[in-house]
């Protein structure tokens, strides 16, 4: 095998499908080190946080608050600390899935599934995509025509990972 043909290889591939394989692999790791408990949370909240952060600007009392984020740096954080908050919510509620480590199957599972969920969310953020803002080959598979089948599947891979 020559080194070359390798590096001329990976030199070709995207960084953001290097950034995407890398975040899969971390919450994969994290997975087997503590159980798949903490990312399904993560998968969970950031969907609710996803929810909850498009009706702020309506919301009573906070409403005009939020309406105040004007920059994209500010409504991403505005973003984060809504995440952090249902991370916190969801992992309140599923805390007894966390026991014990998880097995390798079970984490590539879930690891992969969480990193699905996470594409897909930044990519309905807008003040997310202005942070970092996917190639064209991500936003089009991850995107609006298939995002539901992308959820879907997640949160089968998430329910079932447990049976594995």
């Amino acid at each position: 095998m020559d080194i070359g043909s390798v590096t001329s290889y990976v030199s070709t591939v995207p960084a953001d499908w290097i950034i995407l394989g890398a975040v899969a692999l971390l919450l994969t790791i994290d997975a087997i080190r503590v159980g798949v408990g903490r990312i399904s949370s993560l998968g969970i909240g950031m969907l609710l946080a996803l929810l909850a952060s498009t009706s702020l600007t309506n919301a009573a009392f906070l409403g005009s608050l939020s309406r105040t984020f004007s920059t994209p740096v500010l409504q991403a954080l505005q973003f984060g600390l809504i995440l952090v908050l249902m991370f916190i919510f969801v992992r309140r509620l599923t805390i007894d899935y966390s026991e014990m480590g998880g097995q390798p199957i079970q984490a590539i599972f879930a690891g992969v599934a969480v990193a699905i969920l996470l594409i897909v969310t930044w990519l309905q953020v807008p003040a997310l995509s202005s942070v970092w803002n996917f190639n064209g080959q991500i936003q089009t598979i991850f995107g609006e025509a298939y995002r539901f089948w992308w959820i879907i599947g997640s949160f089968a891979a998430l329910a079932f990972e447990r049976n594995v």
